[in-house]
Protein backbone atom coordinates (compact mmCIF):
# COMPACT_ATOMS: atom_id res chain seq x y z
CA UNK A 1 0.00 0.00 0.00
CA UNK A 2 1.13 3.37 -0.87
CA UNK A 3 1.47 6.24 1.33
CA UNK A 4 -1.36 7.96 -0.30
CA UNK A 5 -3.59 4.98 0.13
CA UNK A 6 -2.52 4.75 3.69
CA UNK A 7 -3.28 8.40 4.23
CA UNK A 8 -6.61 8.00 2.56
CA UNK A 9 -7.29 4.95 4.60
CA UNK A 10 -6.15 6.75 7.70
CA UNK A 11 -8.39 9.72 6.84
CA UNK A 12 -11.31 7.34 6.35
CA UNK A 13 -10.54 5.69 9.61
CA UNK A 14 -10.21 9.06 11.27
CA UNK A 15 -13.62 9.97 9.90
CA UNK A 16 -15.01 6.67 11.13
CA UNK A 17 -13.37 7.20 14.52
CA UNK A 18 -14.68 10.78 14.61
CA UNK A 19 -18.09 9.54 13.54
CA UNK A 20 -17.87 6.80 16.13
CA UNK A 21 -16.74 9.35 18.71
CA UNK A 22 -19.71 11.53 17.85
CA UNK A 23 -21.96 8.50 18.06
CA UNK A 24 -20.31 7.49 21.31
CA UNK A 25 -20.79 11.04 22.60
CA UNK A 26 -24.42 10.98 21.54
CA UNK A 27 -24.82 7.54 23.01
CA UNK A 28 -23.15 8.78 26.20
CA UNK A 29 -25.58 11.71 26.23
CA UNK A 30 -28.49 9.33 25.68
CA UNK A 31 -27.12 6.99 28.36
CA UNK A 32 -26.65 9.96 30.70
CA UNK A 33 -30.18 11.20 29.99
CA UNK A 34 -31.42 7.65 30.41
CA UNK A 35 -29.55 7.39 33.70
CA UNK A 36 -31.04 10.69 34.87
CA UNK A 37 -34.47 9.62 33.65
CA UNK A 38 -33.98 6.25 35.31
CA UNK A 39 -32.90 7.96 38.55
CA UNK A 40 -35.96 10.20 38.38
CA UNK A 41 -38.16 7.21 37.59
CA UNK A 42 -36.56 5.20 40.44
CA UNK A 43 -37.18 8.10 42.85
CA UNK A 44 -40.78 8.33 41.58
CA UNK A 45 -41.19 4.57 41.99
CA UNK A 46 -39.68 4.76 45.48
CA UNK A 47 -42.05 7.60 46.32
CA UNK A 48 -44.93 5.58 44.87
CA UNK A 49 -43.78 2.57 46.91
CA UNK A 50 -43.69 4.75 50.02
CA UNK A 51 -47.14 6.18 49.24
CA UNK A 52 -48.45 2.69 48.50
CA UNK A 53 -47.00 1.42 51.77
CA UNK A 54 -48.66 4.31 53.62
CA UNK A 55 -51.92 3.67 51.78
CA UNK A 56 -51.63 -0.04 52.54
CA UNK A 57 -51.07 0.81 56.21
CA UNK A 58 -54.12 3.06 56.08
CA UNK A 59 -56.12 0.31 54.38
CA UNK A 60 -55.00 -2.21 56.99
CA UNK A 61 -55.91 0.25 59.75
CA UNK A 62 -59.19 0.93 57.97
CA UNK A 63 -59.82 -2.80 57.57
CA UNK A 64 -59.07 -3.39 61.24
CA UNK A 65 -61.30 -0.44 62.13
CA UNK A 66 -63.95 -1.79 59.77
CA UNK A 67 -63.72 -5.19 61.43
CA UNK A 68 -64.11 -3.45 64.79
CA UNK A 69 -66.95 -1.34 63.41
CA UNK A 70 -68.58 -4.40 61.84
CA UNK A 71 -68.32 -6.19 65.18
CA UNK A 72 -69.76 -3.16 66.93
CA UNK A 73 -72.46 -2.80 64.29
CA UNK A 74 -73.27 -6.51 64.54
CA UNK A 75 -73.59 -6.21 68.33
CA UNK A 76 -75.72 -3.08 67.96
CA UNK A 77 -77.90 -4.89 65.43
CA UNK A 78 -78.31 -7.83 67.80
CA UNK A 79 -79.24 -5.39 70.56
CA UNK A 80 -81.70 -3.58 68.29
CA UNK A 81 -83.22 -6.93 67.29
CA UNK A 82 -83.58 -7.92 70.95
CA UNK A 83 -85.15 -4.56 71.79
CA UNK A 84 -87.43 -4.86 68.77
CA UNK A 85 -88.52 -8.33 69.84
CA UNK A 86 -89.14 -7.07 73.38
CA UNK A 87 -91.10 -4.10 72.04
CA UNK A 88 -93.05 -6.43 69.78
CA UNK A 89 -93.86 -8.72 72.72
CA UNK A 90 -94.85 -5.67 74.79
CA UNK A 91 -97.02 -4.42 71.92
CA UNK A 92 -98.62 -7.85 71.69
CA UNK A 93 -99.36 -7.76 75.43
CA UNK A 94 -100.82 -4.26 75.07
CA UNK A 95 -102.84 -5.37 72.04
CA UNK A 96 -104.24 -8.33 73.99
CA UNK A 97 -104.97 -6.03 76.96
CA UNK A 98 -106.58 -3.53 74.60
CA UNK A 99 -108.72 -6.29 73.08
CA UNK A 100 -109.72 -7.44 76.55
CA UNK A 101 -110.64 -3.87 77.54
CA UNK A 102 -112.45 -3.35 74.24
CA UNK A 103 -114.48 -6.53 74.79
CA UNK A 104 -115.20 -5.44 78.38
CA UNK A 105 -116.20 -1.99 77.15
CA UNK A 106 -118.42 -3.58 74.50
CA UNK A 107 -120.04 -5.76 77.16
CA UNK A 108 -120.58 -2.70 79.39
CA UNK A 109 -121.95 -0.74 76.44
CA UNK A 110 -124.38 -3.56 75.59
CA UNK A 111 -125.41 -3.79 79.24
CA UNK A 112 -125.84 -0.01 79.36
CA UNK A 113 -127.95 -0.16 76.20
CA UNK A 114 -130.06 -2.91 77.78
CA UNK A 115 -130.45 -0.83 80.97
CA UNK A 116 -131.26 2.25 78.92
CA UNK A 117 -133.87 0.31 76.93
CA UNK A 118 -135.31 -1.08 80.18
CA UNK A 119 -135.34 2.43 81.68
CA UNK A 120 -137.05 3.82 78.59
CA UNK A 121 -139.57 0.98 78.80
CA UNK A 122 -140.11 1.71 82.52
CA UNK A 123 -140.59 5.40 81.72
CA UNK A 124 -143.00 4.55 78.92
CA UNK A 125 -144.84 2.13 81.23
CA UNK A 126 -144.85 4.75 84.01
CA UNK A 127 -146.08 7.39 81.56
CA UNK A 128 -148.82 5.03 80.43
CA UNK A 129 -149.73 4.29 84.07
CA UNK A 130 -149.69 8.04 84.83
CA UNK A 131 -151.85 8.68 81.78
CA UNK A 132 -154.26 5.96 82.87
CA UNK A 133 -154.27 7.38 86.42
CA UNK A 134 -154.95 10.89 85.09
CA UNK A 135 -157.71 9.52 82.93
CA UNK A 136 -159.18 7.53 85.87
CA UNK A 137 -158.79 10.61 88.07
CA UNK A 138 -160.56 12.70 85.46
CA UNK A 139 -163.28 10.07 85.18
CA UNK A 140 -163.48 9.87 89.00
CA UNK A 141 -163.64 13.66 89.23
CA UNK A 142 -166.31 13.70 86.57
CA UNK A 143 -168.33 10.98 88.36
CA UNK A 144 -167.77 12.79 91.66
CA UNK A 145 -169.02 16.05 90.16
CA UNK A 146 -172.01 14.26 88.68
CA UNK A 147 -172.72 12.58 92.01
CA UNK A 148 -172.24 15.87 93.82
CA UNK A 149 -174.70 17.52 91.48
CA UNK A 150 -177.15 14.69 91.99
CA UNK A 151 -176.72 14.93 95.77
CA UNK A 152 -177.29 18.68 95.63
CA UNK A 153 -180.27 18.10 93.43
CA UNK A 154 -181.66 15.53 95.88
CA UNK A 155 -180.93 17.80 98.83
CA UNK A 156 -182.73 20.64 97.14
CA UNK A 157 -185.65 18.45 96.45
CA UNK A 158 -185.78 17.34 100.04
CA UNK A 159 -185.83 20.86 101.47
CA UNK A 160 -188.97 22.77 101.64
CA UNK A 161 -189.21 25.54 99.08
CA UNK A 162 -188.80 28.34 101.60
CA UNK A 163 -185.36 27.06 102.66
CA UNK A 164 -183.95 26.91 99.21
CA UNK A 165 -181.55 29.62 98.29
CA UNK A 166 -182.33 31.80 95.32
Amino acid sequence: MTNEELNERFAQMAEVVTSLGTKVDRTADVVERLAESTDIRIRELQENDRLLAERLDQLVDGYLGLQFNLGTIAELLRQVIREHQQARAENERWRAEHERWRAEHERWRAEHERWRAEEEQRRADQEQINQELRQKQAESDQRFNILLEEIRFLIRQQRPPEEQPD
